[in-house]
């Protein structure tokens, strides 16, 4: 309830601010600029309890719904051994696309990091086991120019994963730059 008098407290703000703007304009020159920033600025107070919801995962939730959509459905009507199949096969199908989704998204993160960090600019990176139990793995393809550089790098992926070095392989000897 403190949410919705906080959000209704912004808005009258803004509007207040709108009108006192509006009113101190010596020109009708700039009057429809103002109205115009000033419409924005409501409009973006007023969708500002939306923007969570934005920023959400919503892939991982469809996914979710449409699991606890099929699992209801089969737990209403008599199960019959061909539907546990096909449940378990689409559980089996969404863990392995997490798992690709997972890997890929720390592979960005990782040579994005090495780029900010270390200045290198990895030519390929590759993460397995990035969302099951086990620790993750990395494989790490630079150019020749950093085989001086191996031993840090595999320190710095090792670091940023939470993993022991022997679970990071650096490759030397890619294309250049």
């Amino acid at each position: 309830m403190n949410a919705l008098g906080a959000w209704l407290k912004q808005i009258v703000l803004v509007v207040m601010l709108a009108i006192l703007a509006d009113m101190l304009l010596p020109t009708r020159a700039m009057q429809k600029y103002v109205r115009m920033v000033m419409g924005l600025a409501i409009i973006a107070v007023i969708l500002g309890p939306l923007t969570p919801m934005a920023r959400r995962d919503w892939a991982a939730h469809l996914a979710d719904w449409a699991l606890r959509q099929v699992s209801s459905a089969a737990a209403s009507e008599t199960v019959s051994s061909s539907n546990e199949v096909d449940t378990n096969r689409l559980q089996q199908t969404l863990a392995k696309q997490q798992d690709q989704v997972a890997n890929q998204n720390l592979a960005q993160e990782l040579k994005q990091g090495l780029a900010d960090d270390l200045g290198v600019q990895a030519d390929k990176v590759v993460v397995s086991g990035a969302s099951t139990a086990n620790e993750p793995r990395a494989l790490v393809t630079v150019s020749s120019e950093y085989s001086g550089r191996a031993s840090e790098i595999r320190q710095f992926v090792a670091r940023t994963l939470g993993v022991s070095e022997a679970h990071v392989q650096v490759v030397t000897g890619g294309r250049g730059r």
